[in-house]
């Protein structure tokens, strides 16, 4: 999948083919009750072209209606803007009282872009920081899953894909989850070794692979911290054999379906196999939040939201 990072380049990338000149826009601090988390983007440019959000609407359309009046027709530097802060001005862009956005606009240009993407195609993260003072920016590779941070006059984020998930088994309920991993913008890989399961796969934006369930896992190498792995097939032979990998790694979640009985069952077998009680105590089984779900939706539902849960927590 296109992760929204690369979506966001590749659209800035298509308007200055098209003799449009893309800016950045970057919420760099939140206070009180904000309508989007810092680090959200936003591409804007002097014709009225938008792409992204920064805020609920009022805060984009002061930001298209100063582009159209020609406020950063030359801009050449990133730029501070602040919005709310005030009563009054809270109430004008409808944020939340006692709400303040602060956002950084800058030229996105075709050698940022054309360094940037190349990385991220390949499904690595780099850390970029630009400098207010200096108005230098500097971009590494990083192993970060999520990162932002502001000291009034530097701006750091990490670009690329952070969150990847591993879907064992190629089946109903890995579409539905797979369809709901992709909207919270997660890479999603998916493993079948069944070749009648893996030739009905059809989900876009997903990556199938044609790999054992352990060395599926192994695979994702030095994402693993930043990956989830969850176990789909209802077939102990492929389920566990991705759980005894799974298990000993740093993936921040894993997970496998099942019912209570089953999942006492897997637990038994998995320590029967030498998997410690320190690593069988990182196994989510059951998999989910006990939502009473049923349908492949439903159960899928259950699983993004135990693992958006922990993940808040992890991150």
């Amino acid at each position: 999948m296109a992760h929204s990072d690369l979506v966001l380049l590749q659209t800035a990338k298509q308007w200055l083919t098209e003799g449009h000149k893309p800016l950045l826009v970057t919420v760099v601090q939140t206070a009180g009750s904000a309508p989007r988390p810092v680090g959200a983007l936003m591409l804007i440019s002097p014709m009225g072209l938008l792409y992204g959000s920064v805020s609920g609407g009022c805060v984009e359309q002061d930001l298209v209606e100063r582009c159209a009046h020609g406020e950063w027709n030359n801009l050449a530097q990133a730029q501070l803007l602040s919005y709310g802060g005030t009563k009054e001005a809270a109430r004008r862009f409808q944020l939340p009282c006692g709400s303040e956005l602060k956002l950084l606009i800058e030229p996105l240009t075709a050698e940022q872009i054309d360094y940037l993407e190349p990385t991220l195609l390949l499904g690595k993260r780099v850390k970029r920081s630009i400098d207010l003072e200096t108005h230098t920016i500097q971009v590494q590779p990083t192993d970060l899953a999520e990162y932002n941070h502001w000291d009034e006059c530097c701006f750091t984020r990490v670009w690329g894909s952070a969150w990847t998930a591993l879907l064992i088994g190629a089946n109903d309920l890995a579409k539905a989850v797979a369809q709901i991993g992709l909207m919270l913008d997660y890479e999603i890989v998916v493993c079948d070794p069944r070749a009648e399961y893996a030739s009905q796969w059809s989900m876009p934006n997903t990556q199938l692979i044609n790999l054992m369930p352990d060395d599926a896992v192994l695979s994702l190498k030095e994402r693993l911290n930043c990956s989830c792995i969850l176990a789909l097939t209802h077939d102990p032979k492929l389920d566990d054999m991705a759980l005894m990998e799974a298990l000993h790694t740093d993936a921040f979640y894993v997970g496998a379906l099942g019912s209570q009985v089953a999942s006492t069952r897997r637990r038994e077998r998995l320590k029967q196999m030498d998997l410690s009680d320190e690593a069988l105590a990182k196994l989510h089984a059951p998999i989910g939040l006990p939502l009473r779900s049923k349908t492949p939706a439903e159960i899928a539902l259950a699983i993004w939201a135990h693992i958006t849960q922990l993940r808040r927590c992890y991150s």
